[in-house]
């Protein structure tokens, strides 16, 4: 953009703050031009989430006291590798790091039943890189509760189930290769990081990545898994030669991880817009990808509605029971599936799949080195 667009844009993001004209800042943070500068996607973030910038005073000093919690020490091991597209000084290093990991300290201590999960950390460093601290903690909190609750429950099957309608949506939107990836054998892990991290996991440019986070505040927490599937879908005609020339699942799956490195995310915004047009979402069955009741997918209303239309602490903790009554398998049953060497510590959600989907991907190529 040059010099006058964006002093324009910036303008259309002013007058919309001031009118508190939330319908405004959706259709910008969509289809606009995000909300370009730190200065205004503080307000605009809060705006979307229904939230105002007045923060009640911190709670830090009463719940830094005491006893630790349960993932503790596997958000220290985090910390150690949080900020690692940082180009910083060692000593702003480590003060970015101690903000974050006093974040989580808060977060955790004030809500116990939450279950850590490796990729968190990569939401809550863009907040704090772009928030002052007392609101990059107010506004995790929001998204944790109104946006990222599936991920942080003590079972990894609703974070799977939100995979498995990524998938659902690739079959109704191209089921030529829906039916070629399921014929081929490619698991659908290769999308983990980008569902829950918002891709800020995969892409190295702040500045592509404070873009998406202002589409996906601006948007339902469904569109997070409709921008996935649209992914994978710009790059149809590619995945179809690689396999129509017998590139082997290994490949592919390689290939399809890669994705988010080559990244136009301007292209994904608009795509993935278009494809929530098509396929809006009261037409997608949830029901089929076994998506729960209590589950964030199902919030109704617009971005800056959720906290007024359903309460997320209550549905999250509502989500845990229905879980304990259908004995789902639980992060930590997955993680004792492992061999010792290759266990991570707590509930270590990213690491578990991981080392699951790279022992999928080396056996399917084993298989293709040895043909029967």
């Amino acid at each position: 953009m040059h010099r006058d667009e964006i002093k324009k844009a910036q303008s259309e993001v002013k007058f919309a703050l001031l009118n508190s004209d939330r319908e405004t800042l959706s259709c910008i943070g969509q289809t606009g031009h995000g909300f370009l500068i730190k200065s205004l996607r503080k307000p605009a973030w809060f705006q979307l989430c229904g939230l105002t910038l007045h923060t009640p005073p911190a709670r830090e000093t009463a719940l830094l006291q005491g006893d630790s919690y349960a993932d503790k020490h596997q958000v220290e091991m985090d910390m150690n590798r949080s900020y690692f597209h940082s180009k910083t000084h060692p000593f702003r290093l480590r003060k970015q790091r101690s903000r974050l990991s006093k974040v989580f300290d808060i977060i955790f201590k004030t809500h116990p039943a939450l279950c850590y999960y490796q990729g968190l950390h990569d939401i809550a460093q863009v907040l704090l890189l772009t928030l002052s601290f007392s609101h990059a903690l107010r506004l995790l909190e929001h998204l944790i509760f109104f946006r990222l609750r599936d991920f942080l429950l003590p079972s990894l099957e609703p974070t799977l189930h939100q995979l498995e309608l990524m998938m659902h949506i690739i079959k109704l939107r191209d089921p030529e290769l829906s039916s070629e990836l399921v014929k081929l054998g490619v698991q659908n892990y290769f999308a983990l990081s980008w569902l829950i991290t918002w891709f800020s996991h995969d892409i190295e440019d702040f500045g592509a990545i404070c873009r998406l986070f202002d589409f996906f505040i601006a948007t339902h927490p469904l569109t997070v898994v409709y921008a996935c599937a649209q992914l994978v879908l710009d790059n149809s005609l590619e995945l179809k030669h690689m396999i129509r020339n017998g590139s082997g699942a290994d490949n592919v799956y390689t290939f399809l991880c890669k994705l988010p490195q080559q990244l136009d995310v301007e292209t994904l915004i608009r795509h993935t817009c278009s494809l929530c047009r098509t396929l809006p979402f009261p037409k997608l069955d949830l029901d089929s990808c076994s998506i729960s009741k209590y589950s964030c997918l199902r919030t109704k209303g617009e971005s800056w509605e959720l906290a007024n239309n359903s309460d997320g602490p209550m549905l999250f903790r509502m989500h845990c029971e229905d879980l304990k009554a259908s004995k789902s398998i639980t992060k930590d049953k997955y993680n004792s599936l492992l061999p010792l060497d290759l266990r991570v510590s707590g509930r270590s959600m990213v690491a578990a799949i991981t080392v699951i989907g790279i022992g999928i991907v080396a056996s399917q190529y084993v298989t293709s080195q040895n043909p029967s």
